[in-house]
C-alpha cells in the first residue's frame, strides 16, 4: 500500500514523454478525437476508486458500483477538462483514504502464501 501511494505522490515530478509513436490506431484517433485515452481514463478513475475502497473495507466490489460512470467515461460523456477534476478528487479521496485505512502497513507474507497454496490445490482439486 505505501509503494501505491508514493508512486500516487510522484506522479507531480514525473516527466512526461509522448509515447505517441507506440499506440494503436484505434487509441491514436481516440486522443486525437477527444485529446485523451478514454480507456485509460476509466482505468485511472476505477483503479484509484478501488484503490480507496480497499484501503477502507478491506475488500473490493465487483461488479462495480461505479460501473454506468466508467462507461460514460469510455463512451466519451466527459471532457478532457472533467476528468481532470474528477481524477484529482479521486486521488485526494485516496490520500485521506490513507489515514483511516484498515489495512496494515505490511502484509503478512506467510498468510499471502498460505492462501494462494489453498486456492491452487482448491483449483488442482476441482479439476
Amino acid at each position: 500500500m505505501d509503494n501505491i501511494i508514493k508512486s500516487l505522490e510522484s506522479l507531480d515530478n514525473m516527466k512526461l514523454v509522448s509515447s505517441m509513436a507506440q499506440l494503436g490506431i484505434k487509441r491514436k484517433a481516440d486522443i486525437d478525437r477527444y485529446g485523451f485515452c478514454r480507456k485509460s481514463s476509466a482505468h485511472s478513475i476505477r483503479l484509484i476508486k478501488q484503490l480507496t475502497e480497499l484501503m477502507l473495507t478491506g475488500n473490493i466490489v465487483f461488479p462495480r458500483p461505479d460501473a454506468e460512470l466508467l462507461l460514460d467515461i469510455r463512451k466519451g460523456k466527459y471532457s478532457k477538462e472533467d476528468l481532470e477534476v474528477m481524477h484529482n478528487d479521486v486521488v485526494a479521496e485516496a490520500e485521506q483514504a490513507r489515514g483511516k485505512s484498515i489495512l496494515p502497513d505490511k502484509p503478512s507474507e506467510n498468510k499471502v502464501w498460505k492462501t494462494y497454496y489453498e486456492i491452487v490445490m482448491d483449483m488442482l482439486d476441482n479439476r
